[in-house]
């Protein structure tokens, strides 16, 4: 049996045909958009886009994760989670999602700081004295290998650019996720922090992301009066959105 057809896999296959088919019936009836996106069926897995970097207005730490490959994430996430994205060469306010990776990236290679000035530094350090390691980090040695390969990390992109993590030999699912609030407006959710604060320090314009949530009330703007079916107001709008690229986005 190959992987394509194991048990898991057509089961998989099988309860996203069934939601599809629950969704058709939705828009046959004429059922309210918001019905129809409530039943709006996910995808197999999240869709891999190039977004422009001047393009990702916002940040923040999304704790009500979608689940993979999901199209619609309600909720109150796009207003009590999320804040403006600081430009890397400003300090971050302690209110700003992960603040300490903004300012350990900033006073590294735009202050010209010592790693041990650094507030990832201070809090790895506070980690092994209080037995909770942070990132797996429980001796100095392996603290101080983290921000040898922090450096190795920024000069690798300052070479090469800014590599997805298939490129790296990771999973694309290890990619920052991007996700989209009921206004519209491009949010980096979490992973990929140092990757993204670099990219801007480096003037990198295009930076790999995966989509991982819209909010409802967005899509349901965009369904608008005459009621498009979600699915297509929701791809038509990614497909025309000028800072969002299927392709790869390095050129140009």
């Amino acid at each position: 049996m190959s992987t394509r057809d194991a048990p898991g896999t057509l089961t998989a296959q099988r309860v996203l045909a069934t939601r599809w088919a629950r969704y058709g019936v939705s828009c046959l009836r004429g059922d309210t958009v918001t019905d129809r996106i409530r039943r709006l069926p996910p995808r197999r897995s999240p869709a891999l886009w190039w977004v422009r970097l001047s393009d990702l207005e916002l940040t923040g730490y999304v704790a009500e994760v979608a689940p993979p490959g999901a199209r619609v994430l309600p909720g109150e996430w796009d207003r009590e989670q999320v804040r403006e994205r600081v430009p890397i060469r400003e300090p971050a306010p302690a209110d700003l999602p992960r603040w300490e990776k903004h300012e350990t990236v900033r006073l590294l290679f735009v202050a010209g700081h010592d790693h041990r000035e650094t507030p990832e530094y201070a809090a790895m350090c506070h980690g092994i004295e209080v037995g909770e390691p942070r990132k797996g980090r429980g001796t100095l040695q392996e603290v101080e290998r983290y921000f040898v390969e922090l450096r190795a990390l920024y000069r690798s992109m300052a070479v090469d650019g800014y590599r997805t993590s298939v490129e790296r030999g990771q999973r694309e699912i290890d990619e920052a996720r991007l996700f989209v609030t009921r206004d519209g407006r491009l949010c980096h959710g979490m992973h990929g922090r140092h990757r993204i604060a670099i990219a801007d320090l480096l003037g990198i314009r295009w930076v790999p992301m995966v989509l991982f949530g819209v909010h409802p009330g967005w899509v349901e703007q965009l369904c608008g009066p005459r009621t498009r079916l979600p699915h297509r107001a929701l791809t038509s709008w990614l497909d025309q959105h000028d800072g969002l690229r299927r392709d790869h986005g390095r050129a140009g």
